[in-house]
């Protein structure tokens, strides 16, 4: 051969297998790599695992069938009896038609067999060598890797040490492959939010199956399952943080959570679990506030403002009324039983119900509360603030505050009963000067109407009670200089008459 190959002839041999193999082009170069390969017992067996035998008559008719390219014929015949020849010569066919599963059941069938295994190192390296039955299944499983991934040559061994030997090589083809995609994400730049949201998603979407395969080979028990599950959240966590920290986006709250959640998901840890669960909890509360930021900023604006106002009655039920849409969509967020949501409806209740005692206060102050009796002005100060506290009754609040409510409610809803007690009782007594004077009776029946229209209707207006305020002040001055008057307290007599008559027609 080697001479043809100096000539640059071609050498051709029947076991070339032409029609079956890819055409071969040999050199004297090839040939000489090909024999130096094989010089040792070990680098022989390797390559003797690979290659058809040709030990007895049945083997020389099979391969006599597959040089003449009937491949089924030969695996048919190289099927009819069990040998260490035979189980060769089925798995290189196998090997040629890609059927990795039914190659390594003749390669088991070989290596597992202490007779057959014997037999074949006898035949290519002699009665002296050995190799032990792991050296050699792990030979050809080791070639057989090299096409075939380990998670899928999984799924067709049936030996045990040798499924335990490919676990590990599937685990380590794993755990490089993550930790590659890991080292890949880490590259990115910690300022950049969109090449970080990018990184942290195209982690996921590599790494989620063959995590989730190392998960099933090794165990979540598993040392080095429990740690680059551990990295690789920490990875993503950290995206999903440079990210958000770097981003103005509208979703950027969600965006983050897609890669936080997932980090927690896979996390195993206590470390690094807490380190996920505080992130995850921070963007859902920021997730839970922005459905009712604005609102949010809508109340405290219109708190801040109250509490700049001059203190009424009106300017608090204004609060509440401008407020109410703005704690129903917290609500609707939060729920009624929230505490958050029930501080910040508790705020709004507090400060309105503060302004109505202020204004109450200063009505029933001992510098005014007496005219202020007299021309109604605490009578529809505490009406007014008693249809005010229905309002903020029926605000949400805490424990704590309804507790303080349902005091001042009470303290309010007594004092008008006590003025209006009051006012049944002495409103046949209040004085009208003028009108006794002129009519000579506190109880003519003309001073009573006059009465009447002071208690209903002079009362329940600004003018009125000015009026009112005015006419009792000064009233009992002018009886004293017109009661000896006839002439004045007739013409008055004469006006109030015609105004009577008016009313009581009304």
């Amino acid at each position: 051969m080697k001479a043809y190959l100096n000539v640059g002839r071609s050498v051709e041999f029947p076991t070339d297998m032409q029609g079956l193999l890819p055409n071969l082009n040999r050199t004297l170069e090839i040939t000489q790599a090909a024999q130096a390969a094989i010089n040792l017992p070990n680098d022989k067996i390797r390559y003797a695992l690979f290659w058809f035998c040709n030990a007895d008559p049945i083997d020389d008719t099979g391969l006599n069938n597959l040089a003449s390219g009937d491949s089924d014929k030969a695996m048919s015949i190289f099927s009819r009896r069990q040998s260490f020849s035979s189980l060769i010569n089925r798995a290189v066919l196998s090997l040629l038609k890609a059927d990795y599963a039914s190659a390594y059941v003749a390669y088991s069938s070989l290596v597992h067999d202490y007779t057959y295994r014997g037999q074949f190192c006898t035949a290519i390296c002699g009665d002296t060598f050995q190799i032990s039955e792991d050296d050699l299944a792990h030979l050809f499983i080791d070639e057989l890797l090299k096409k075939v991934k380990a998670e899928t040559f999984l799924q067709f061994v049936s030996n045990h040490d040798d499924k335990s030997y490919v676990s590990q090589k599937a685990a380590d083809e794993l755990l490089s492959l993550i930790n590659h995609e890991i080292a890949k994400a880490k590259s990115v730049s910690v300022t950049d939010a969109p090449a970080s949201l990018s990184a942290g998603r195209v982690l996921i979407r590599n790494t989620r199956s063959p995590l989730a395969s190392l998960r099933i080979i090794v165990g979540t028990d598993d040392i080095q399952y429990q740690s680059v599950a551990d990295n690789l959240a920490k990875q993503i966590l950290q995206c999903g943080i440079n990210y958000f920290n770097n981003s103005d986006d509208d979703n950027d709250i969600d965006n983050g959570l897609e890669l936080q959640e997932y980090a927690l998901s896979i996390a195993v840890g206590r470390i690094v679990r807490g380190r996920c669960q505080e992130n995850v909890d921070i963007l859902r509360l920021k997730k839970e506030r922005s459905a009712y930021e604005k609102d949010l900023a809508k109340i405290a604006l219109e708190l801040k403002s109250f509490q700049a106002a001059t203190p009424s009655i009106a300017r608090a039920r204004a609060l509440v009324n401008n407020c109410v849409p703005h704690l129903t969509v917290i609500k609707r967020n939060l729920g009624s039983q929230d505490d958050f949501y029930l501080k910040i409806s508790s705020a709004v209740a507090n400060n309105a119900l503060g302004m109505l005692v202020e204004v109450v206060n200063r009505a029933q102050s001992s510098a005014v509360i007496g005219m202020n009796i007299a021309d109604g002005t605490l009578a529809t100060t505490l009406d007014s603030a008693v249809n005010a506290m229905a309002i903020i009754g029926r605000l949400d609040m805490t424990a704590q505050e309804r507790q303080r409510f349902d005091v001042n409610n009470r303290t309010l809803n007594s004092l008008k009963s006590q003025l209006d007690s009051a006012m049944r009782r002495t409103s046949s007594s209040s004085g009208c000067y003028i009108a006794t004077m002129v009519y000579g009776d506190y109880d003519e029946p003309q001073v009573m109407v006059l009465r009447d229209f002071r208690d209903k209707v002079l009362r329940y207006y600004v003018f009125g009670r000015l009026l009112i305020r005015f006419y009792y002040r000064y009233s009992p001055t002018w009886v004293e200089h017109l009661k000896d008057k006839k002439r004045i307290n007739a013409f008055i007599r004469t006006i109030l008459d015609k105004f009577i008559s008016i009313y009581s027609h009304e």
